[in-house]
């Protein structure tokens, strides 16, 4: 009896120790991926984008980037989110953000050089640099953006902020002053065919109609109706917007533009 119960655990115990070593290797690398915090910070990040708290999801596309720099989506969320802090910032520091924004943009389409999203963030920071050029160096920008954009649109034509981007470049080279005009013939020929006011609205209504609930596109949406002479559908858009709830720090100023144009046009 003795002879049997040492012979099963000459079998047993290698065995034992085999299942303890593995049970205890797969125990530590469960632990790791539930401790790899990257996945819950992008879906942390992306939850606060749409929520259009723009500062805290840049914090958390930074932390990943300062564990992975070359992370495609962090930098293209960092690009977009970046953007959209400098644009509430003023001075130097609004300058560092687009700069910023810029980088990470340029470092994401590197990456991928075809995808909807690296093309949508080097328009949107294109844009932000544009803010603080000059008039000759805004036609530029402004002929670059318009690639970007239209390739993005192509890859992904669901993307509202790709639509409202566009509708605001449409709106500006229609309505541009003499100074981006006159740099835009001495320098590029002229302003593009593609900025005219029907266009910006059409623009702007399909990122209504992607994203109803954005104060800031119907807005837009609004103004670039007014200015194209359609008062009665502005008025309706002004009326709609002002019914929304205000969800950025740009939105009580624009909820009281819009009740104030809507009371002009009745």
């Amino acid at each position: 009896m003795a002879r049997k119960t040492s012979r099963t655990a000459w079998i047993l115990g290698p065995l034992a120790a085999w299942l303890w070593l593995t049970l205890g290797a797969l125990g530590a690398q469960a632990s790791f991926l539930q401790e790899d915090p990257i996945a819950t910070w992008l879906d942390e990040a992306r939850r606060h984008v749409e929520d259009f708290e723009y500062q805290a999801a840049l914090r958390l596309y930074e932390k990943v980037l300062e564990r992975q720099p070359d992370h495609f989506q962090a930098l293209c969320g960092a690009a977009y989110s970046g953007g959209m802090v400098g644009k509430f910032s003023n001075g130097e520091e609004q300058e560092r953000l687009y700069q910023r924004s810029f980088e990470r943009a340029r470092q994401a389409l590197e990456l991928k050089p075809e995808d909807a999203e690296s093309n949508f963030a080097m328009a949107w920071a294109l844009g932000g640099q544009a803010l603080l050029a000059g008039a000759r160096e805004k036609v530029k920008l402004a002929d670059q953006m318009r690639i970007y954009l239209e390739k993005a649109l192509e890859k992904n034509p669901q993307d509202h902020r790709a639509w409202f981007v566009l509708g605001s470049w449409r709106y500006r080279i229609a309505t541009a002053g003499f100074l981006e005009r006159t740099a835009a013939n001495l320098f590029f020929g002229g302003l593009p065919e593609e900025g005219d006011l029907k266009m910006a609205v059409e623009a702007y209504r399909k990122a209504v109609e992607l994203r109803p609930e954005s104060i800031l596109y119907r807005y837009e949406l609004a103004r670039a109706l007014q200015k194209a002479g359609l008062n009665e559908e502005a008025r309706e858009h002004y009326e709609k917007a002002a019914q929304l709830e205000p969800r950025t720090p740009e939105d009580p100023t624009l909820l009281a533009r819009c009740r104030y144009q809507a009371d002009q046009l009745r």
